[in-house]
């Protein structure tokens, strides 16, 4: 199986998009040129992890984030 890469600007902007910009998965996959299941993944994992928008300052660092998503 693939290993699951998405760039942390990527990550962000689909938190920001739904939490934020309150648009739906579709839109959001759309928008980024992405698949809706890839936003949904991200959207779950990020529940998962108690990760909302705007980011917590311990986030802020992209290796953080990354670590918080792939853990």
């Amino acid at each position: 199986m693939a290993e699951w890469r998405l760039s942390m600007l990527k990550l962000k902007e689909i938190l920001r998009l739904y939490h934020e910009g309150g648009l739906s998965r579709r839109a959001i996959a759309a928008s980024l040129d992405i698949s809706r299941s890839t936003v949904t993944h991200v959207l779950t994992r990020a529940e998962t992890a108690g990760v909302g928008w705007p980011l917590p300052a311990e986030l802020e660092d992209e290796s953080k984030l990354e670590s918080t998503f792939i853990a």
